[in-house]
Order: structure tokens, then sequence, then C-alpha cells
């Protein structure tokens, strides 16, 4: 579980869960180097599914790993004008951003 960089913060949540988890918090906009350390704590974790709570550099570092994940190669690999532009083909691993802004336009709370 990726969160913000405080996690104790979402004790009460945690406390709920009744399956392991491992909990990596994320102290400023993520790095390709912090996406690197992210990938490898997940996969000596044995992570299957990855959860991202908190505001958007938490999101963005959750996205990546469950990528990462599910296609594997480096951050590098698939970055924009940087990086080699690689395309995901994985079906495991999608991601589709709901962000709150559109919660507020449809009404919702």
């Amino acid at each position: 579980m990726c969160t913000g960089a405080e996690p104790e913060r979402h004790d009460g949540l945690l406390e709920d869960l009744r399956v392991p988890f491992a909990l990596f918090p994320v102290r400023g906009e993520p790095t390709v180097d912090l996406a690197r350390t992210a990938v490898a704590v997940a996969r000596d974790e044995g992570v299957d599914l990855v959860v991202a709570v908190g505001g958007g550099s938490v999101i963005d570092l959750g996205k990546a790993v469950a990528m990462l994940l599910g296609n594997g190669g480096d951050p590098l690999d698939y970055l924009e004008v940087i990086g080699r532009v690689v395309l995901s083909t994985s079906r495991r691993c999608r991601a589709w951003p709901y962000p709150r802004q559109l919660h507020r336009s449809r009404g919702d709370a």
C-alpha cells in the first residue's frame, strides 16, 4: 500500500485489513529511483495488488508500481521524452484515473 509521508493517518483503515500488506510511504514527487525501489519492495513482498491512498504523488507512484509489476522493465522504458516510450501490452495491469474533480462535476461528494 502506497501512502503519504504519514501512514499512521490511515491506522483505522489498516487495522481493519484482514490480509497481509506492506506499506510504502511516499514523501514527495516520485522519482525514477523511488519507483525502482518501490517495485523492488513490492516484488520482495510478493505483492499482487497495489493500493494507493493519498494525494497525487502517492497515486502516481502506485500506478507506476502496478504497471511495472504487470509489464516488467524499468521506469525509463515507459517515460516519454527521456525514456524509450515502450507501450504497455499487459492486460493484467491497467489504470483508470478517476479524479476527485470528476466526482464534484457530477454532483457527488
